[in-house]
């Protein structure tokens, strides 16, 4: 069993980044991230803390605005503009705040699917936004569509940060996926539908379960025996455990803050686990400025 250790990755990364900002400065380009906050959202104020860090090691600005979820989105919206013409700006993104954290914001009640639609209505508002140029973390809605038809290199479009760090995962561990059943649980724009789209333009066996759909399975007793790869990114403390993968599986936990998987029964069942913390978030953040220097053109 292998347990996934991102620092021979970050380094290496790290210099390559340190080497392209470098360069860049030296022809006058000076990359530079915008970041809005929500700061009733303490883990966006820890995660925003360690880009800002990590931007900093790389020669890379790092600007955070700061935003209320009482303040109105109209605020925001006006800042993404500002954002989109300011030629001082390299990329954009927003720190997505949890459903649970925005609805206890804004005193929000009914029926689950309404809150939802209201809250992926508003997050749409801002995504929409983002100049595609300076989207640096993939949130634009089009970026979906530039994945499934390939066509992200093409449209000058990067894969949304956590996605990409799956990607890199996979890589960096020489895991190939040609002939592997592959379940994403969770259906987010930061990582389970681009990574679903992605997976379905490269013709993988893939599904995308919620949990809903996982709960429905479980009671039949099938749980997630039938996959090879198991990615997870529901945000469900231990919502993955031994006795819902198979012997060998390959399981990528994306969950925050806490893992989704029960790491200490599942990893005596798999080949190959990604910790929680440790595995995915660091990757998450140097894949953010790789793709700040990948939407750069000189």
């Amino acid at each position: 069993m292998v347990i996934f250790d991102p620092q021979s990755y970050i380094q290496k990364t790290k210099a390559k980044l340190m080497a392209s900002v470098s360069l860049l400065r030296q022809k006058g380009i000076v990359p530079k991230v915008a970041a809005i906050m929500y700061v009733e959202d303490k883990g966006s104020q820890l995660y925003t803390g360690i880009k800002k860090d990590m931007a900093a090691q790389l020669g890379i600005e790092y600007e955070v605005f700061e935003f209320s979820l009482t303040g109105g989105i109209e605020p925001v919206l006006n800042k993404l503009r500002q954002l989109n013409e300011d030629s001082s700006i390299t990329g954009i993104i927003v720190q997505k705040p949890t459903r649970k954290i925005w609805v206890s914001a804004n005193f929000i009640e009914g029926e689950e699917k309404d809150i939802k639609k209201t809250y992926d209505t508003w997050w749409r508002l801002q995504t929409n936004l983002i100049a595609p140029r300076k989207d640096v973390d993939g949130l634009n809605p089009s970026v979906i569509e530039a994945i499934l038809n390939d066509r992200l290199v093409e449209q000058n479009r990067v894969m949304p940060a956590t996605a990409r760090a799956v990607l890199e995962i996979f890589n960096e561990a020489e895991i190939s996926l040609n002939d592997k059943k592959i379940v994403i649980l969770g259906k987010s724009d930061l990582l389970g539908l681009p990574l679903f789209n992605y997976f379905l333009s490269k013709k993988y066996q893939v599904e995308n379960l919620g949990r809903k759909e996982l709960a429905a399975r479980v009671e039949k007793g099938i749980g997630l025996t039938d996959f090879d790869v198991v990615i997870s990114a529901t945000g469900v403390k231990n919502l993955i455990t031994a006795e819902l993968v198979k012997d060998g599986v390959i399981v990528v936990d994306v969950g925050e803050p806490k893992g989704d998987v029960d790491f200490d029964s599942v990893k005596n069942k798999a080949s190959f686990i990604t910790p929680v913390p440790g595995g995915v978030g660091p990757m998450t953040v140097i894949s953010l400025m790789a793709n700040l220097c990948d939407l750069i053109k000189d």
